[in-house]
């Protein structure tokens, strides 16, 4: 998806759920400035590019099928972990339990912090935690060291960069949109649920063919 694509669809959720796009520049100027020196999305493009990707939603309940690589839907990280598995690539609004996330990073995992308008008290908070580097990702216009490839969930974000980076094909495992997962940490099921409708329909524009090991697509 390319910023043609998504800036007008952004504008449309924006709408939706009443958001001020004024917040979310707020929150990646405040992201661009916590990031340092060092960019890590040519070696995620390298890892992506040809790849069976899968990625863990907050809705699994077993193990994820075998992967080139493996990306966690924020949330999930905990249920990889928990499932004796090391995600290769972190995808999250921090909404999740930070500190495995952190883990994760120390054992090898690369990591790609959202910016949006109301985490930017995580993003105050927890960005310094990370040891590493991290790589950022905004929903407005990139700018600086942040990049947009679209997407509005964790899970549909991750599905858009796989998606732009070249990924061969993309399994979803753990994924639902009639439900909340086990491992979503959203304050709203409500608003969660009308978020996995938006997020249903952008895992649809995915050029990369996309199949579900779980859930329904």
């Amino acid at each position: 998806m390319d910023l043609g694509e998504w800036l007008p669809l952004y504008g449309q959720i924006a709408a939706d759920f009443g958001y001020d796009p004024a917040e979310d520049l707020r929150a990646a100027r405040i992201l661009d400035g916590l990031i340092d020196e060092d960019d890590l999305w040519p070696t995620l493009a390298g890892k992506i590019k040809g790849a069976r990707v899968v990625i863990a939603g907050a809705a699994l309940e077993h193990g994820p099928p075998v992967a080139d690589l493996l990306v966690a839907a924020d949330g999930a990280t905990t249920a990889l972990i928990e499932r004796g598995h090391l995600p290769d690539v972190i995808v999250t609004d921090l909404d999740g339990i930070v500190e495995d996330q952190i883990e994760c990073q120390r054992k090898g995992s690369l990591v790609v912090i959202h910016a949006h308008g109301d985490n930017v008290d995580a993003l105050v908070r927890h960005v310094p935690e990370f040891e590493g580097p991290i790589m950022g990702t905004t929903q407005v216009e990139p700018f600086g060291r942040l990049r947009n490839f679209g997407g509005f969930t964790d899970g549909d974000r991750a599905v858009m960069i796989a998606d732009a980076l070249g990924a061969a094909s993309i399994v979803l495992a753990g994924f639902r949109f009639d439900r909340l997962g086990r491992y979503s940490f959203h304050r709203d099921p409500g608003v969660k649920l009308k978020k996995l409708a938006w997020a249903r329909r952008i895992i649809g524009m995915s050029r990369a063919p996309v199949s579900f090991q779980t859930g329904i697509p």
